[in-house]
Parts: structure tokens; C-alpha cells; sequence
């Protein structure tokens, strides 16, 4: 990796635009805040946090997606 790209935090980093707060995330799966902490709790919803002691919950965009992508299921007519 190039010490360049590690100083600008682009070496294979999450993108601050792919982490959500928990409430964005309840916007976007359409349920309530109190749902989104749960499955975060539960390990249903991957979670990484930013800071120092717990630091804050952040949702990476690839999480979202993988929830929904389990958690969907798909209509077909015959």
C-alpha cells in the first residue's frame, strides 16, 4: 500500500459516505430507531464504531444492503 493513499485514508477504508447513523439507517429499512439498536444488539446489523470508549454506532452501506439481502424475499408469478 502506498503511504500517500493510507494518509488520506483511502487504503481500502470504509468511505465516510458508506457509514449511516442509526437513525439514517431506521430511514432507510423504514422501522424505528429502537429496532435498528436491536438488531445491531442481536449482530442481525454489523456495526462500527468511531471514537474513543464505545465510540459512536456506525452502519456500513455494504451491512444495510446484506440485511435487506437476507431479510427480503422476492415475488414471482408463474
Amino acid at each position: 500500500m502506498n503511504s500517500e493513499t493510507d494518509r488520506k485514508g483511502t487504503g481500502g477504508a470504509v468511505e465516510k459516505a458508506d457509514l449511516h447513523t442509526v437513525a439514517e439507517t431506521a430511514q432507510r429499512l423504514r422501522c424505528s430507531v429502537p429496532t435498528v439498536r436491536r438488531l445491531m444488539k442481536s449482530g442481525e446489523l454489523a456495526v462500527t464504531r468511531i471514537g474513543h470508549g464505545r465510540g459512536l454506532p456506525r452502519i456500513p452501506d455494504v451491512a444495510i444492503t446484506a440485511y435487506l439481502k437476507r431479510h427480503t424475499t422476492c415475488c414471482t408469478t408463474s
